[in-house]
Formats: C-alpha cells, structure tokens, sequence
C-alpha cells in the first residue's frame, strides 16, 4: 500500500512517501515561492519513485494547522486539485503532533506562533498528547515544567518569553514538522472528504 504525506505548515516543504509502513522517500527543503513549485515536486515525485499517477496512492496524510497561513492553503488547496472527485482517504495530522515526534522519547511542549500575542501549544509525553491549546505569549512560562523540551519552527519568536533553565532544541531540523514522522501519530489522525479538507488556523484548549 502506497501512501502520500505532505507538511506545508512552516516555511519548509516536506513530503513522504510510504510503502505499507516503510518511507521509501523522503523531501525537506525550504521553497522560495510555494505556490509556483509545489505541483513540479509531487510530479518529480512520482517521477523518482515510478509512480504512474498522484492518484495511485492508497491514503493521503496533510498536516492542516495551525501553521503559516499562506502555506497551509497552497498544500490544501494542491491537494485539493490534484484529488478532487476521486474517492480517496484524506487523513489531517495536527501540526503541533507532527512536531512532537521529533523526540518521541522525550516529554515535549510544540509550539507554532499565530496571531501576536498568541501561539499554539501542544504538552506530550512520549507522544501521548497531555494538553492542546492557544496562550499568550506573556503567559507561555506557565506550561514549562523542567521536564520539558521546547520545539518551535520560530524559536526566535518566543525565546524572550521562555525561562533561562527552558530546554530549548537547538537542532534546526528537529524544530521543524517532518512528514516522514506522520505515521508515528496516527492515532491522532482525522478522516474527512477531500471536498471538506479546509486549514485548521485555531486550536481551541483540550486537554487528554
């Protein structure tokens, strides 16, 4: 079974290919114009690995949100046209899930800035999602607890608002949602119709 994944929630492009459970291919770059490269990507994809059609895939993972604006309608909207009418399974990944999996062995606080003053906070523990929701920046040290690795595609953004003693990652690559990973949350994962697939720019206070 072949399944497409796709991240256009920061200002990195990534995409994944997947045989049953194995990635087979894997792309993380950061495009200077998304909207006029991302077609030429899915079709040097398929390209690369053999792949007759976009619509040979079995399933199809996109993160939706929260993330940049502009980025997250190119990667819906691509999708979109490339799938609409067909009778295919759309599965949304939560970008601040996807993030977490970059340490699935640690405790891990996601973040992805929105609108000033407020960013998008996911608490995980080992990838069990603990908490989800949106603060103020200026309350955001309320979430650190000293167990915590800090992950944030804009870690420039929020570093000011963290305590000194934060771990914050100082790797770039794994501050960045990787669509290789996406299979590792799937148990967060929602179906719905490609016609219905819309960004996810808000996410509102749950816990688990």
């Amino acid at each position: 079974m072949l399944t497409f994944a796709i991240d256009t929630s920061s200002v990195f492009l990534s995409i994944a290919v997947f045989e049953d459970n194995d990635c087979i291919y894997s792309l993380l770059f950061k495009p200077s114009a998304l909207s006029k490269i991302l077609i030429d990507i899915i079709d040097k994809t398929l390209k690369t690995l053999n792949i007759r059609d976009f619509t040979d895939f079995e399933k199809y993972y996109i993160t939706t949100g929260p993330g940049k604006y502009t980025s997250l309608r190119v990667g819906i909207a691509t999708l979109k046209g490339l799938l609409y009418g067909k009778e295919k399974m759309i599965l949304n990944i939560n970008a601040l899930d996807l993030l977490a999996t970059n340490m699935p062995l640690k405790n891990v606080l996601s973040i992805i800035p929105s609108s000033f003053p407020y960013v998008h906070y996911g608490i995980y523990h080992t990838l069990n999602r603990m908490e989800m929701g949106k603060i103020k920046l200026e309350k955001l040290g309320e979430k650190i607890k000293p167990d915590l690795n800090v992950l944030c595609p804009e870690m420039h953004k929020i570093k000011q608002f963290l305590h000194k003693e934060t771990m914050i990652c100082s790797d770039k690559l794994l501050n960045i949602p990787h669509a290789s990973n996406m299979l590792k949350v799937e148990k967060y994962v929602e179906g719905t119709k490609i016609e219905e697939l819309v960004p996810t720019y808000d996410v509102g206070n749950q816990t688990v």
